[in-house]
């Protein structure tokens, strides 16, 4: 037994490790009278070390399934349908340029450390931190049904969340942080990519750069949370949510247009006045895509009339959701400039953007 027993305690842990199971317990043992089992504990101990370590760069389902395959990581990717989600901090140059290093990373730690576990209690995985940028996905590497919903849900609960730890930052000195999101619904490909020698997981195509622009395309509009018409039409997510529609674009790159819808909140936690705002807004882009552009911009008029109501009226009341302001300017002033003007056919409502960034 001075041999089979620590043998058979490594060979549960190497069970375990396989199904990346990892616990504290003591059943490695802890010194032997023989020299190669100290030896064979030392060196397992070291590699549950670097597997453990290694799932912190590396999204752990992708390095669980990695482990459960038996083979070696190669290059190989897939077409699936994802919602890929983007984030940014607001103005993070600024808020890096009056904070020292110690204290941007204090700050980005714990923002990193809160975001990371909503995007997982909410099945997402995280691709990849650019800077203060996140990057996730849904419906990848595990399948999910409800992945557009899961991901409008991530957002929603990240800016809750940001709204909490704004209020024990400003305590602690720091300035004020605020996020935008960029939520696309797209078939594009993920797996591991890169080169023979160096591999990452990720996802590529046109749907995550859309992602990206969406996320940008929020300084435009001054909105904090923009999905593209395919994922508003994904699932339940135009049941589920609050939503209305902000403007219908082609971006740069592109040839076909997007109509951008702001995501608002889950309809359960919104107020009366927000869902007849949100209303009238969108039967303001069905005018103005119907060509009927003097009722588009009644319509526009009266809803910015109730978002000043919304206001004065909630200014000083905690809310479930963050209700952003005159967001549908741009398509009030397009709709105005077109009041008059005759109805042509092939018309589809769009803007082209010559500009990537905002």
């Amino acid at each position: 037994r001075l041999i089979s027993d620590p043998l058979s305690a490594i060979c549960i842990k190497m069970k375990h490790m396989q199904e990346f199971k990892f616990s504290d317990d003591n059943l490695l043992p802890q010194k032997s009278e023989i020299h190669e089992i100290n030896e064979l504990t030392e060196s397992f101990t070291k590699l549950q070390n670097a597997i453990i370590s290694f799932s912190r760069y590396v999204p752990i389902q992708v390095v669980k399934n990695l482990m459960k395959s038996n083979q070696e990581a190669s290059i190989s990717v897939e077409r699936r349908v994802l919602s890929i989600f983007f984030s940014d901090i607001k103005g993070f140059t600024t808020i890096c340029e009056s904070l020292n290093p110690n204290q941007i990373l204090t700050l980005l730690t714990e923002y990193f450390d809160a975001m990371e576990e909503i995007v997982s209690n909410t099945n997402g995985t995280i691709i990849e931190y650019v800077g203060d940028a996140i990057l996730a996905v849904w419906n990848a590497p595990e399948q999910i049904e409800n992945h557009a919903e899961e991901s409008i849900r991530c957002a929603l609960q990240m800016q809750l969340k940001l709204a909490e730890l704004r209020n024990k930052w400003i305590k602690d000195g720091f300035p004020e942080v605020y996020i935008r999101v960029g939520v696309n619904t797209s078939e594009v490909f993920h797996g591991n990519i890169g080169s023979h020698k160096r591999l990452k997981y990720g996802v590529l195509g046109d749907g995550v750069n859309l992602a990206s622009r969406l996320e940008e395309l929020n300084k435009r509009y001054g909105t904090e949370l923009l999905v593209t018409d395919e994922t508003y039409h994904n699932g339940a997510v135009s049941d589920i949510f609050l939503c209305r529609p902000v403007d219908i674009v082609v971006v740069k790159g592109k040839s076909i247009p997007t109509l951008l819808w702001e995501i608002v909140a889950e309809k359960e936690y919104a107020t009366d006045l927000a869902i007849e705002i949100c209303d009238i807004q969108n039967k303001a882009m069905q005018a103005f895509l119907n060509q009927e552009f003097k009722l588009a911009c009644n319509m526009y008029s009266s809803a910015n009339m109730l978002e000043i109501q919304h206001r004065q009226k909630y200014k000083d009341i905690s809310l479930k959701y963050r209700f952003m302001y005159d967001t549908t300017t741009h398509i009030y002033e397009r709709a105005n400039l077109l009041v008059g003007s005759p109805k042509v056919s092939n018309w589809d409502g769009s803007e082209i953007l010559d500009e990537k960034h905002f």
